[in-house]
């Protein structure tokens, strides 16, 4: 049976009996999963954490379920899954497809569940996720995403054939619904960091629009008092409801267009291109509880893209020619789509910017001339963007995949080619998203190609990814040391990677490490 590199187990990896101490889970990490989860103290089975989608599940407030015995709660996981829960994490670190039995208000419900070993703040504890989905509703779940896709897609094209900025964000408004449904309100704002200054320029209701004329500019707020402001600042999305106030301030400016109806949550994303923060883009729900942190993800595409184009047109002043694409605003979508996927998998930050270093090194060492390096790099960048059609449950699940979720998540690199292909400015670096799962050997997906089949640059960012992956912390395991990954490497050449560029990749990495081991060597002396 054919594994990803990603789900095998190290060479040589100690058993669980041997094992070294339970990886670190950070602090934040609940917060930012889509998923039902809790950590259970390993000796009191008391819930040290649980996320807000776990105890909606509940029904309780999360501060109600902290340091609570888990046995002692008349909604939750109850004496006898905590039993199994032990049990099991006696027998093995990480277990899979748990079943458990949830007892909520009036009701029980079965999971496929996963438990983790971890250390959290220095307790011994367990990472439980609760899987609440039916094996039937995962395909619904993929057609959301796909749809999100197609969505981005469209919205890229669409940005092609528009020169106004006002245009613009008209199309971003309307995509937005279509990204976010149960949305009474969409809001785009730009931001002059000269004059620090925020102006919205198109706000849209379900039943109605306004435009630039009819807004006031705003300035900068100071840090906590703006809503706006505070997504300008931090850079990142931020998702509101009652309890904020500047929720409030925002939802009193809006009751005009919502007469006898109350604003329960947002959600504001900055809008990101070239390294700067160009606007905002706010959404709001009659709904409590309507925005996640897979939606942050999702409209993150959206709201670069046109962050991209709105960019250009400011640089260029292209206002005559719909479809003219700018070097500048290439550049800023791909790093807008790479960010947006990092936001959504924070266990893959800065992945892509360490694969695309080493790639760029590889290359040369092959000779490869400039042209087919910016192609590399650009490529490189986008290596993964197709997860943004991977279901959370499957992409941010926290231990190995079974087989059902494996296929979902070859879907991947046809994700890729779908969004990218269509935009012929992408067409030339659509070769390492699409292809760089395949295998030397043939055995690799989604079309089995093999040998020169698979195109340059997809042979060239295989070994890459696969040595950055190795060598990296994840949720589900640590990182391998250099000479397993190396001996890893080593093994695979002419199996799934070509012998030739193994040989070259690993002279590259040899002839860094002897390159560091010299530069330390003369610092001792300088010291």
């Amino acid at each position: 049976m054919n594994r990803s590199i990603y789900s095998r187990r190290k060479f040589n990896e100690p058993n669980h009996k041997t094992a070294c101490r339970p990886q670190p889970l950070p602090a934040y990490f609940l917060q930012t999963m889509p998923v039902p989860m809790c950590v259970l103290d390993r000796l009191t089975g008391k819930y040290l954490d649980a996320n807000d989608d776990f105890a909606r599940l509940l029904g309780l407030k999360r501060e109600n379920i902290l340091h609570q015995s888990g046995a002692d709660l008349l909604a939750g996981l109850g004496d006898d899954n905590l039993k199994k829960i032990l049990a099991r994490t006696e027998e093995a670190p990480a277990v899979c497809n748990l079943d458990l039995i949830i007892l909520l208000s009036g009701k029980v419900i079965k999971t496929a569940s996963q438990v983790q070993l971890v250390d959290f703040q220095g307790h011994e504890a367990v990472l439980v996720t609760l899987n609440t989905s039916a094996a039937g509703n995962m395909q619904s779940v993929l057609d959301q995403q796909e749809k999100h896709v197609q969505t981005a897609n469209q919205f890229s094209l669409a940005m092609a054939e528009v020169a106004s900025t006002d245009e613009m964000a008209q199309r971003l408004a309307s995509s937005a619904f279509d990204m976010l449904p149960d949305s009474c309100t969409v809001l785009v704002s730009l931001y002059d960091p000269q004059q620090q200054s925020i102006t919205a320029i198109y706000q849209q209701h379900v039943d109605e629009s306004f435009q630039r004329a009819d807004f006031p500019e705003m300035k900068l707020a100071a840090a906590s008092l703006g809503l706006l402001s505070d997504t300008i600042r931090t850079r990142q999305p931020i998702i509101t409801d009652q309890r904020d106030e500047r929720h409030k301030t925002v939802v009193d400016r809006l009751k005009l267009f919502t007469p006898g109806k109350v604003i329960q949550s947002g959600i504001s994303l900055p809008m990101l291109a070239g390294g700067a923060v160009i606007g905002v883009l706010q959404a709001f729900s009659l709904k409590p509880d309507r925005y996640h942190t897979s939606d942050a993800a999702a409209a993150s595409l959206i709201a670069n893209t046109a962050a991209s184009a709105i960019h250009g047109a400011r640089l260029t002043n292209i206002l005559e020619r719909a479809s003219q694409d700018l070097s500048q605003t290439y550049e800023a979508t791909i790093n807008g789509w790479s960010r947006a996927l990092e936001l959504r998998d924070f266990s893959t930050e800065r992945h892509a910017e360490r694969v695309v270093s080493m790639s760029i090194e590889l290359g040369r060492q092959i000779g490869l001339d400039e042209p087919d390096l910016l192609r590399i790099q650009r490529g490189a960048r986008l290596h993964d963007i197709g997860k943004m059609g991977v279901p959370d449950s499957v992409l941010l699940k926290p231990g190995p995949l079974d087989e059902a979720e494996w296929r979902v998540m070859r879907k991947h690199p046809v994700y890729a080619y779908e969004l990218l292909r269509p935009i012929p400015k992408f067409n030339d670096i659509v070769d390492i998203p699409y292809c760089h799962h395949e295998k030397w050997d043939g055995s690799g997906y989604p079309r089995r190609l093999s040998g020169r089949e698979i195109p340059l640059p997809a042979r060239v960012f295989a070994v890459v990814d696969v040595w950055d992956a190795l060598s990296s912390n994840r949720p589900y395991r640590t990182a391998w040391s250099q000479h397993q990954v190396l001996d890893y490497i080593q093994h695979q050449s002419n199996k799934q990677f070509e012998p030739e560029i193994t040989r070259a990749f690993l002279d590259v990495v040899k002839g860094k490490t002897a390159s560091q081991r010299a530069a330390a060597s003369t610092l001792r002396r300088a010291i």
